[in-house]
């Protein structure tokens, strides 16, 4: 089944904003927990998948963190954009909102794409990032909106690669008239805010792990060789005793 045949199948449609003279549909499946945004033609071009939790340290008390709405259920809306394709600066937008005792709440994500300077190979590349996280809650005429800061979201990758990470992403929050909250996107975190690609960028705190895994798995079983080897050494050499010195083992067995 293809990608798109999939979509068609399993997802719960609904209008989304247009970008320009494009009218994109928003995508939500609630089997697999993707969601974001498609084409007119079904065909996915702003494709997310992660849980979250919310920690309020405006709140009294221990009990700060509260889990967000699963993005991909049916009672959150979503709206936003995805990128023209002919454009070289590409922008993305999504946002889910959704109704929680009483309170509108709103979370916004928005994408661009810049050239960075690559640390190992030092050319140019460009990459996708999530540069804008918002969060905002709307209670009769009150509201409160946090914003991360600059260079604060660790989530990017190489534009033709889509994000993947098995470990928790923690994104701070700001208002200069509170606290700040810390967004938790949970496991198995996946990003492909410019159309759907084959090619993964596993997240550097996902590939850490895994080669420390890797390497303990590697130590455990070296250990558990030089274990054995040793053990046979051990048995080798006192047979070899044995039969070269059968003298003092006679008088050691006649002594018990």
């Amino acid at each position: 089944m293809s990608l798109r045949d999939f979509v068609s199948l399993f997802l719960c449609f609904g209008v989304a904003s247009g970008n320009g003279h494009r009218t994109y549909l928003s995508m939500q499946d609630a089997v697999s927990q993707h969601f974001g945004l498609t084409t007119e033609d079904n065909e996915p071009c702003l494709l997310l998948k992660f849980g979250a939790s919310l920690y309020n340290f405006n709140i009294n008390g221990s009990n700060i963190k509260s889990p967000m709405a699963d993005l991909s259920a049916s009672n959150v809306k979503l709206d936003g954009f995805c990128a023209d394709p002919q454009q070289r600066n590409k922008r993305a937008q999504l946002t889910g909102k959704w109704i929680e005792n009483g309170r509108e709440k709103i979370l916004g994500l928005k994408f661009t794409t810049e050239t960075i300077k690559s640390k190992i190979h030092q050319v140019e590349e460009v990459r996708w990032v999530l540069d804008t996280v918002t969060y905002s809650e709307s209670y009769r005429d009150s509201s409160i909106e946090f914003q991360n800061s600059n260079l604060s979201v660790p989530i990017s990758a190489p534009q033709k690669q889509r994000f993947l990470c098995k470990d928790c992403i923690n994104i701070t929050l700001h208002n200069g008239d509170y606290k700040d909250i810390v967004l938790e996107l949970e496991p198995e975190i996946e990003a492909q805010p410019f159309g759907t690609v084959s090619n993964i960028f596993v997240c550097e705190r996902t590939r850490r792990r895994t080669l420390s895994e890797s390497f303990q798995n590697r130590m455990t079983i070296f250990s558990g060789v030089v274990l054995g080897i040793s053990s046979v050494s051990v048995l080798t050499g006192y047979s070899l005793r044995r039969q070269l010195i059968p003298e003092r083992f006679r008088q050691y067995e006649a002594f018990n």
